[in-house]
C-alpha cells in the first residue's frame, strides 16, 4: 500500500531544502541568454540524446519522478541534457536549456482517505505529494541542470499502474472521474508553482523550486480523462491522419480546462520521421493535435519509437508563474 507523506514530513524536507538553497526562486538563469535562433526549437526527450538532425537538442525534456519509482529508473540523458544547456548558453544561443517531466499517477494510486479527508482531497494531496517528490529528485539528482530549466511537465498517458480514472474504470458517467483526475493534477501544478497548499489540513509545506507546469498527453486521452462518457469511444492515441477526428482539439469538458497550462502534445501514433517545421503544416500526418484548451501551446511530440524521442518547441512564451517569458 501507499502511504501517504505526512504533512510534517513534507515541511521537515522542504525546510531542509530552503536552507540548502537559500529560498524558493532559486538558481534559475537569466532568461535573457536563450534562444533557439528562431521561434522553433528542435528537441529530444527520455533516452533520445540528439535531437532528429543529429544535433545536440536545442532543448531536452527528461523524466525526473515517477510515483515510488527509484530515480535509477528514470528515462534522464545527461549527456542530451548538458548539450542543450551548452547551446542555450553559447556566445550565440541556439537553445533553451532542459525542461523536466513528472511521470504522472492517477487517483487509483493514492492512499486511503484519513480520517476528515474526502476523496478528492487525497487526490488533491496525492498531487502535492508527486510534486514534492519531483523536487526532491531534482535537488539530489539532477541540481546540474536546474538552474537552465524553467518547465515541468506533469505525464498523464494510460499505462497498467497508471491509476487515472476514467467511465470504463468507475462505471460512472457523472464526470465524478473527472473531477478526482483534476484534483491530482491541481496538488502537483500548485505544489511546483510555490502556491499554498489548497488542503493544508491533510497536505503543506514549501517548494524549494518554482516551475511553470505543464501537461504532456493527447486529445484521445484527455477525451478518456475529463469528458463525460459518449457512445463513441476515442482511441488513446489519436492520430490526425485518422478519419476519427472528433477530439482533436480537444478541450476536457469542466474539469479538462487548463488556460493557464503549458501543453506538450503527443501527436498521435507518430507518423513523421522529418521535423514538421511548425505545429500546423496543413498535412495531417505531422501537424499537432492539442488538448485543455490552453493559451500555452508549447511543444509537440512528432516521433516516438522504442529507440526516439524528438519533439518541437515554440518559443518565446510567456510564463504565467514567473511573469516573464520562456526564451525571447
Amino acid at each position: 500500500m501507499i502511504t501517504k507523506i505526512p504533512s510534517k514530513v513534507i515541511v521537515c524536507v522542504a525546510l531542509l531544502n530552503l536552507l540548502a538553497f537559500q529560498g524558493p526562486t532559486i538558481a534559475h538563469a537569466a532568461v535573457s541568454a536563450h534562444s533557439c535562433g528562431s521561434n522553433w526549437c528542435s528537441g529530444s526527450d527520455s533516452g533520445t540524446s540528439t535531437n532528429i538532425e543529429g544535433n545536440g537538442p536545442q532543448i531536452y525534456v527528461g523524466e525526473v519522478a515517477e510515483w515510488q519509482v527509484p530515480v535509477t529508473k528514470m528515462a534522464f540523458n545527461q549527456s542530451a541534457a548538458q548539450s542543450a544547456i551548452g547551446r542555450a548558453v553559447a556566445s550565440t544561443p541556439s537553445g533553451v536549456g532542459v525542461a523536466y517531466y513528472d511521470f504522472g499517477n492517477g487517483p487509483t494510486q493514492a492512499s486511503a482517505p484519513v480520517a476528515g479527508e474526502s476523496l478528492v482531497q487525497a487526490d488533491y494531496c496525492f498531487g502535492w505529494e508527486q510534486g514534492h517528490q519531483a523536487e526532491s529528485n531534482i535537488l539530489n539528482d539532477y541540481s546540474t541542470s536546474v538552474a537552465y530549466s524553467y518547465v515541468i511537465f506533469f505525464d498523464m498517458e494510460i499505462t497498467p499502474t497508471s491509476g487515472w480514472l476514467d467511465a470504463a474504470v468507475t462505471g460512472g458517467s457523472d464526470g465524478s472521474y473527472a473531477e478526482r483526475n483534476r484534483a491530482v493534477f491541481n496538488g502537483f501544478s500548485d505544489y511546483v508553482a510555490g502556491r499554498t497548499s489548497a488542503n493544508p489540513s491533510f497536505c503543506s509545506g514549501v517548494s524549494p523550486y518554482i516551475f511553470q507546469y505543464g501537461v504532456y498527453s493527447s486529445p484521445g486521452l484527455w477525451h478518456t480523462f475529463f469528458d463525460t462518457p459518449t457512445s463513441t469511444v476515442p482511441p488513446a492515441y489519436l492520430d490526425p491522419a485518422s478519419s476519427n477526428t472528433d477530439f482533436c482539439n480537444e478541450d476536457g469538458g469542466k474539469y479538462g480546462s487548463l488556460p493557464n497550462t503549458f501543453i506538450w502534445t503527443n501527436q498521435g501514433q507518430n507518423s513523421s520521421q522529418t521535423n514538421p517545421g511548425t505545429f500546423d503544416t496543413g498535412n495531417p500526418s505531422t501537424a499537432a493535435c492539442w488538448f485543455g484548451s490552453s493559451n500555452y501551446e508549447v511543444g509537440q511530440q512528432f516521433v516516438t519509437s522504442q529507440s526516439n524521442d524528438y519533439d518541437l518547441f515554440y518559443v518565446p512564451q510567456s510564463m504565467p508563474v514567473f511573469g516573464f517569458n520562456w526564451g525571447y
